[in-house]
């Protein structure tokens, strides 16, 4: 594509995507919100910058990045196991203080959210890869 004012604004627009699919992420488990829907938002954030770049060449594989998300999330459950309770339970740690996002508490919980925005974010970006080569 070649729009002057989308690849003007793909500079901004992309980083803000990107970080507002963080901050979804980040503040899903107690709030709406949460891995899927900030993998989504992230996928977003990689088609504005295709259509405004027009580059189409991924830099990694997208399965091997859905592995490890899959892998987080599995490791995510199976601490709980080796904790001698049932797999996915959750257990929480002490907060961290991020000026945007307030308190965030250390769990396996947001673990879990960050493998699975890893895996919507690679499983959507190949799907929109390959709707947008044809």
């Amino acid at each position: 594509m070649n729009n002057m004012i989308l690849r003007s604004s793909v500079k901004i627009l992309t980083p803000l995507i990107f970080f507002f699919s963080v901050i979804v992420m980040l503040k899903g488990h107690n709030e709406p919100g949460g891995g899927f829907i900030g993998g989504l938002l992230g996928a977003l954030g990689w088609v504005v910058y295709r259509l405004g770049t027009g580059n189409t060449k991924l830099p990694v594989n997208m399965l091997y990045v859905m592995g490890i998300g899959l892998s987080i999330c599995f490791f995510s459950g199976l601490y709980s196991v080796f904790m001698g309770v049932p797999f996915l339970t959750g257990f929480w740690g002490p907060g961290i203080y991020i000026p945007s996002l307030g308190d965030v508490k250390l769990s396996t919980v947001t673990t879990f959210d960050i493998g699975v925005y890893i895996v919507v974010l690679g499983a959507a970006i190949r799907m929109l890869s390959s709707f947008m080569a044809e």
